[in-house]
C-alpha cells in the first residue's frame, strides 16, 4: 500500500523553501537529506514510519506519520525532537510558514491525515492543537492562504474532496501568517 520514501514538493514528502535543503521520508522512520541535490545522505531518525516531512529555511524542519507522530528538527536534521500530538491518527502532509502578521516572528504548521485528522500549531509545534473537521476520510494534503486564515487538506478522491468541503466548517480570525 505504502509507495515507499514520499517524494513531494511543498508539504508532504520532501519540502523546503530553501533551495539549500530538500528531505525525504519513509518506512521505519527513514529520513534522506541533501543540499546540493546531488549527494543523499539516507538514516534512520525514530521508529515508526514518516509519512512526509517540510523544512524550512536550512535549519528547521518536521516530520509526521504512523499515530500521529511529530518531529522537530532545529539543526539541520542533525538531530530530532518527537512533539506532542493531539491525534493518534496517522499525518501524512505537513506544512509550515513564517507569520509575518504577528507581533513576534513565529512559525505556524498544519499537518493532515487519516480519519480527517486535522493539527495546527501556532507556536513552531510547543502546542498542537486539533481541529474538528467533521469528516472520516484520510486527509493527504496541505496548503494555506494564511493571510486570509484560510487552510486547506484535501482527499485523494473527488467524492472525499467534496465529503471534506461540505463537512468543513470556516474559523473566523485575523490574519496570522503570510509564506
Amino acid at each position: 500500500d505504502d509507495p515507499g520514501p514520499s517524494n513531494k514538493e511543498g508539504g508532504g514528502g520532501t519540502g523546503g523553501t530553501s533551495p539549500g535543503w530538500r528531505a525525504a521520508v519513509g518506512e521505519d522512520g527513514t529520513f534522506a537529506q541533501t543540499f546540493d541535490d546531488e549527494t543523499w545522505k539516507v538514516r534512520q531518525i525514530v521508529d515508526v514510519d514518516l509519512k512526509a516531512v517540510t523544512c524550512v529555511g536550512n535549519t528547521s524542519g518536521w516530520a509526521v506519520g504512523e499515530g500521529g507522530f511529530i518531529t522537530h528538527t532545529a539543526d539541520g536534521g542533525q538531530t530530532w525532537a518527537e512533539q506532542s500530538s493531539p491525534t493518534n491518527s496517522t499525518l501524512r502532509a505537513v506544512h509550515f510558514m513564517h507569520d509575518h502578521h504577528a507581533d513576534e516572528a513565529r512559525l505556524v504548521g498544519i499537518a493532515a491525515g487519516d480519519a480527517g485528522a486535522l493539527v495546527l500549531t501556532e507556536d513552531a509545534g510547543s502546542i498542537w492543537t486539533l481541529v474538528h473537521t467533521g469528516v472520516d476520510v484520510a486527509l493527504r494534503g496541505v496548503a494555506s492562504i494564511v493571510s486570509k486564515s484560510v487552510l486547506i487538506a484535501v482527499d485523494e478522491t473527488p467524492e472525499g474532496a467534496a465529503e471534506a468541503a461540505e463537512g468543513a466548517e470556516v474559523a473566523e480570525g485575523g490574519d496570522r501568517a503570510e509564506r
